[in-house]
């Protein structure tokens, strides 16, 4: 599935037509017994990775339109779209310049940024921003064109990608002047109770958007399933990330996965010399092995999105 994941975004990310037209050569793949069930997938999945159109005889798009923004994220995700994830910070750089500066609070199409084509990159661009759930950017439609025609300022959401975006470059830097011979997979990971989700589930989205590797049980799912998960959390949470924030509260304290995800980072903590364990309370519960000397942060007065930069921080500081 990744290859045709990676072939749909080069596709919807370059100068090619907006509809793409089953069937379709994806490096050398036959398209009936590997492109097809792929292409199911993708469809099907809630919420969908594509946009496609379907005809009764066919079980699978027969007409791709796009990638979905969870397709992006997808694509994005595992490593597949650099380009287009560059496009897409070159243009909320450029957005954020432009409104920050601007009083009209207007920005008509189409506009130039840096050395970015307009049509073959910055359009795909603006299609996210504005189809993103919430949405980046605040726009003015028309019928007969698929993307804003009209810019009229970026959304809190699309404020936070711009700062996470740079705050994330700086972090990439960072890591490039300071990282030892160690190389980790994952720059954190996140280990909760499911009372918490909600919460962890914002924190782990501004991680992502912020360009941040890491692990988050729900972006796994496929890569879990089948798996002897005793054994491949202990690989995640003892040798595969530079740092692992703990979320506790007395939900976490009792429940079986969690203590298992604690017990390997303690024992990853035990024998490096550096900090691993970074702490967050939604309440005062005693968390065996967590002295209550070690700094932590408190979830009762940090939210979500204050939580992702202080991780960022963490990790540009490192």
């Amino acid at each position: 599935m990744e290859d045709v994941l990676k072939y749909l975004a080069t596709h919807f990310s370059g100068s090619h037509p907006p509809q793409l037209r089953t069937p379709f050569v994806v490096d050398g793949l036959d398209f009936e017994s590997r492109v097809v069930p792929a292409l199911r997938r993708l469809a099907s999945a809630v919420p969908s990775y594509v946009e496609g159109i379907d005809v009764d005889q066919v079980d699978y798009p027969v007409i791709l339109l796009g990638l979905t923004e969870r397709g992006w994220e997808a694509a994005e995700g595992i490593g597949r779209i650099e380009r287009a994830s560059h496009d897409r910070d070159e243009v909320l750089k450029y957005l954020a310049h432009r409104f920050a500066g601007d009083v009209t609070g207007r920005l008509d199409t189409p506009f130039e940024v840096g050395n970015l084509d307009f049509d073959s990159q910055v359009v795909p661009v603006l299609r996210r921003l504005a189809s993103a759930d919430p949405p980046l950017i605040k726009v003015i439609n028309v019928d007969q064109v698929d993307y804003p025609v009209v810019l009229l300022g970026l959304t809190e959401r699309g404020w936070d990608a711009v700062e996470a975006s740079a705050s994330a470059s700086a972090s990439n830097q960072s890591l490039s002047l300071s990282e030892s011979d160690v190389q980790y997979e994952l720059d954190v990971c996140l280990s909760f109770a499911g009372e918490q989700r909600e919460f962890v589930q914002e924190v782990a989205g501004g991680l992502r958007e912020a360009g941040v590797r890491v692990f988050y049980d729900e972006y796994e799912k496929a890569k879990l399933w089948g798996q002897n998960l005793y054994t491949y959390l202990e690989q995640i949470y003892r040798k595969s990330a530079r740092y692992c924030v703990i979320f506790a509260s007395s939900e976490y304290k009792r429940k079986l996965w969690p203590s298992h995800e604690l017990r390997m980072a303690q024992s990853r903590a035990f024998t490096g010399c550096e900090a691993y364990i970074l702490p967050a309370r939604f309440d005062d519960t005693e968390i065996p092995g967590i002295p209550p000397t070690i700094g932590y942060i408190d979830l009762r007065t940090t939210s979500p999105r204050e939580l992702v930069k202080l991780i960022v921080e963490k990790i540009a500081s490192m």
